[in-house]
């Protein structure tokens, strides 16, 4: 029996929820789909901004100078809740273009070479990591 990873447990699990809602993957017509893509896309944006309005010195023009550990500890925990709706919209994202855990693997790693050959080699115009 093969032991299924924690990243596609959750690939399954939001699979599994998204087929509640009449998604069900290479059924769902191209239309639908890109409704679909569109319309979570606009909520992992909502999520970021309600993520970033629990985070401590969000405001730059209010004072957090008399905030106290426990509710700094407080925001935080808000934070990472809102993060975790974030992370389920990409996963639901995800689902609809068809990604499972080893897809996702394979283009991060060679996404994430392409990103270093453009930190290292100053010919491709990016601005490196402090590195001038």
């Amino acid at each position: 029996m093969t032991e299924t990873t924690t990243l596609q447990m959750i690939f399954n699990k939001q699979e599994e929820f998204q087929s509640k809602f009449g998604f069900v993957r290479g059924e769902s017509d191209v239309e639908k789909t890109s409704a679909l893509i569109h319309s979570h896309s606009a909520f992992v944006i909502e999520e970021i901004y309600e993520m970033l309005r629990e985070l401590p010195f969000h405001k730059p023009w209010k004072d957090y100078s008399n905030l106290e550990r426990e509710e700094l500890v407080e925001m935080f925990e808000k934070a990472r809740e809102e993060y975790i709706d974030v992370f389920i919209f990409m996963s639901n994202i995800g689902i609809f273009l068809g990604f499972d855990e080893a897809l996702l693997k394979q283009m991060y790693l060679e996404k994430l070479g392409i990103n270093h050959q453009r930190q290292e080699d100053p010919s491709l115009g990016y601005i490196t990591g402090g590195k001038e």
